[in-house]
């Protein structure tokens, strides 16, 4: 009787991995509602330190361009490197 074996597995004998009645449905509903909250927080704070970095790269690259095109002075240049390091 290989066949007959009595495993529930991770959703028991009910359906959901919380309960086999709607309760155990909205329960496992909300548990993966925050499970994708919490995994899309933090990509999102990750790939926000990202492109903030390379925004300064950018912007220091700019600056370091104008200035040895002569555009701006080296107390111009001085400043807003300044700014962009804080």
């Amino acid at each position: 009787m290989m066949w007959r074996c009595n495993w529930g597995g991770m959703f028991g004998t009910g359906g959901w991995p919380l309960g086999g009645n709607l309760f155990g449905l909205l329960l496992t509903i909300l548990f993966m509602a925050g499970l994708i909250s919490v995994i899309s927080l933090i990509v999102e704070k990750f790939s926000q330190k990202r492109s903030s970095h390379s925004d300064r790269l950018d912007s220091l690259n700019i600056i370091k361009e104008r200035f040895a095109r002569g555009e701006i002075s080296s107390e111009e240049y001085k400043r807003m490197k300044d700014i962009l390091d804080h």
